[in-house]
Parts: structure tokens; sequence; C-alpha cells
């Protein structure tokens, strides 16, 4: 694995290196992966640039802005009915903070009755499951 400056600055200092974004989200896809009921991936998000027509860039957008990194369903029962319900969890590395757009995306997903997780390790999305 390689370290980022920071986590190398962590080692030389005697702490363990902090985890990056990449890291919590793997562990964070692994941990759902054992959930029963539970069916989650990643969702990526950027802009990117393309060539356009005379020559000129244009630049394309995949998702929206503030969406989060990953998106699942659990499947929950309601008396005799099998319902699934919209998820959605927000990866920080710890220390990290989301932008405004991502906490909007998870508030209005809380409001509709989603699952919105804020996460910076395995723990708050088990938290959130409970």
């Amino acid at each position: 694995m390689r370290l980022t400056p920071s986590q190398a600055k962590d080692l030389r200092a005697g702490r363990p290196p902090a985890r990056s974004e990449a890291d919590v989200q793997r562990a964070i896809l692994a941990y759902l992966r054992t959930v029963p009921g539970v069916y989650a991936f990643r969702c990526n998000s950027r802009v990117v640039r393309m060539p356009g027509k005379a020559g000129r860039e244009r630049l394309v957008r995949f998702g929206v802005k503030g969406l989060p990194d990953i998106l699942l369903w659990r499947s929950e029962r309601h008396g005799d009915q099998t319902v699934a319900r919209f998820g959605a969890i927000e990866v920080k590395r710890p220390g990290g903070k989301p932008s405004p757009e991502q906490v909007a995306f998870l508030d209005l997903l809380r409001r509709a009755g989603g699952i919105a997780v804020l996460a910076t390790c395995v723990e708050d999305v088990a938290k959130a499951l409970a």
C-alpha cells in the first residue's frame, strides 16, 4: 500500500497513519456485503473534459453535485410486504468535512424517510443500520 505524504508523516511521528477516504470506503463496502437485506455500491460523481465542436472543450457532469459516495437499499418487512428503503452514505476520512451540497443531499434524503449517513468509519454505518 502506498502512503500519502500525511500518512508517512504520521508514521515518522510514531502515530498510526490516518486512513484515507478510499480506505474507509472499501471497509464500509466490505461490511455492507455482510449485512442481510442490504445492496450497496460505490457511486462516482465527477466532471470530465471532453472534446467538443470546433476543437473546443466541453465539460460533462456525471451524477449530481453533492451525490454521496455509496448508494444502497435495504429490504425491510412491513407486515406481509417487503419494502426497499433507499439510503446513501457520504464517506469522509477521519477529520474530513462534507461540502454544503453533500450535507443538503443527506438532509433531503433523511427528511424523505431514507437512510442518510455521514461516515468516517464502519462503526458509523453499523450504528445507522442498527
